[in-house]
């Protein structure tokens, strides 16, 4: 996405916030039950992308690595793109795939479309595309560790385009204010306690 003619939903610091929120209300509970599936699970990595997809310009596209390491071998973890057997990070467990679908019981809420536009983007390299290998492609944006009483998060993605912080969806470029602001509220209260 090119600097010119954005809109915005959010301010950096309510996009700063509603991150924060949305990582802990929405992906810290179905990690917390990938780490009770998988007991030797002791982290996992989430990395983000954005590129061209099917349904939009704009999509940030999410990539989950688990480990039995404190901090999953990226190295190795790449290999295979997830998709493969990892002996290194998940011996004798499924594949970092096969872990993140969790059989499609309860997949990590996720919108690459939508939400995930203004919180993510500002975390994703420039002009990336579907054809790159996962390795060139991701940025990783944390690691979530296991301890003995919940999951400690280390954020260590770096912001590689803040202008992007906070920004309007494309899909919403035709959207009259009164629909950006209805959006707005359905997304912040989608999370809110």
């Amino acid at each position: 996405m090119s600097e010119e003619n954005l809109g915005y939903l959010f301010t950096a610091e309510e996009t700063h916030l509603l991150r924060r929120q949305y990582i802990e209300k929405k992906l810290v509970p179905p990690l917390r039950t990938r780490f009770a599936q998988y007991p030797r699970l002791r982290s996992a990595a989430l990395c983000f992308a954005q590129y061209w997809d099917d349904e939009a310009n704009d999509a940030v596209h999410d990539l989950w690595f688990f480990s039995i390491l404190e901090t999953p071998d990226f190295k190795a973890a790449f290999q295979g793109d997830g998709f493969e057997i990892d002996a290194f990070n998940l011996p004798g467990l499924p594949t970092h795939w096969q872990i993140n679908r969790n059989d499609g019981k309860e997949e990590f809420p996720y919108e690459d479309n939508g939400l995930a536009i203004p919180l993510f983007a500002a975390y994703c390299r420039e002009d990336c595309h579907q054809s790159m290998d996962y390795e060139e492609a991701y940025s990783l944006f944390a690691i979530f560790r296991k301890t003995g009483t919940g999951i400690e998060i280390e954020f260590c993605g770096e912001m590689l385009r803040p202008w992007l912080e906070g920004v309007c969806p494309e899909r919403c470029e035709e959207y009259s204010p009164e629909e950006l602001e209805t959006l707005k509220a359905a997304w912040v209260g989608s999370f809110e306690d």
